[in-house]
C-alpha cells in the first residue's frame, strides 16, 4: 500500500459513525468533515494496524468537506507511508481508484473506476472531481489515486454510482494552509473562524482561475479552527 490508511471511528454521546482516513505526515490524517458531528461532543478514533487510537480534530472545512485529524509520534510504534499528492493534471477516461473501509468491517477494500468529470459549477461547489467508482457506506474519506499511485482525490460524496469530492485544488491549498501555519491551529473542541491569511490564499491562487463561481468559495462560517476549551 502506498499510504496508511485507517478506519475512523466517531464516538458522538451514544451513537457510532464510521469512515475513512489516511496519513499525509507523521500525525496528521485527511478525512471527510461530515463524519464528525461538530455539533455534539466526540470522541474520535483510529483503527491502525489492529490498534485503537485516540485522535483529535484539529480543523475543517465544511464547504470542502475536509477535516484534518492529529496524533502523537509517540502513539504509533511504526514508520508513517504518507499519501503523495499528484502534480500531473488529472484527465477524463483516466483510471482511478480508492482504498477504504465499509462500514461494518475491519479489512481494507480497493475500488476501481476513471475520472468521469473534473469541472462543474453549481451552488455550492465548484469543479468537482467525478468518477465512477461505485462507494458504500464507510468509504467517505478514503483516498483516491491515479495509476501512478498519486493522490488526486478524497471521496466526499456518492450519488448515483457516482462519488467524487470538491474541487481538489482547493483542498490541497486547505490542506498545505493550515499545516504550515500551525500557529493557527488549536487543540480541542469550541469552533472559531479561520486567519483571514488562509482566505486570501484560497481566493488569490482559485478565484483567478474560475471566473463563474456562485457565491464564495472559503468564508469566514465555513472553515473553522478547532479551539480549546
Amino acid at each position: 500500500m502506498k499510504c496508511d490508511i485507517v478506519k475512523i471511528i466517531v464516538k458522538s454521546n451514544s451513537n457510532y459513525n464510521c469512515g475513512t482516513g489516511f496519513f499525509i505526515n507523521n500525525n496528521n490524517i485527511i478525512t471527510a468533515a461530515h463524519i464528525i458531528d461538530i455539533n455534539n461532543k466526540n470522541t474520535i478514533y483510529i483503527l491502525f494496524y489492529n490498534a485503537i487510537i485516540e485522535v483529535e480534530e484539529i480543523c475543517r472545512d465544511n464547504l470542502l468537506d475536509i477535516s484534518i485529524l492529529k496524533t502523537q509520534n509517540k502513539m504509533i510504534n511504526k514508520k508513517i507511508k504518507c499519501a503523495e499528492f499528484s502534480s500531473i493534471p488529472i484527465e477524463i477516461g483516466e483510471y482511478c481508484y480508492t482504498i477504504g473501509y465499509e462500514l461494518t468491517e475491519n479489512t481494507l477494500i480497493c475500488k476501481t473506476g476513471t475520472i468521469i468529470q473534473k469541472s462543474s459549477v453549481n451552488n455550492e461547489l465548484f469543479d468537482q472531481l467525478k468518477t465512477s467508482i461505485q462507494c458504500s457506506k464507510g468509504i467517505s474519506g478514503s483516498p483516491i489515486f491515479n495509476k501512478s499511485d498519486k493522490l488526486i482525490g478524497i471521496i466526499t460524496w456518492s450519488e448515483n454510482s457516482i462519488c467524487g469530492c470538491a474541487n481538489f485544488e482547493c483542498i490541497k491549498i486547505f490542506i498545505d494552509s493550515y499545516l504550515t501555519n500551525k500557529k493557527h491551529i488549536h487543540n480541542h473542541c469550541e469552533i472559531q473562524s479561520t486567519p483571514l491569511s488562509v482566505i486570501d490564499i484560497i481566493e488569490n491562487k482559485i478565484m483567478r482561475l474560475y471566473k463563474n463561481v456562485h457565491g464564495a468559495l472559503v468564508t469566514k462560517s465555513n472553515v473553522t479552527n478547532i479551539k480549546k476549551k
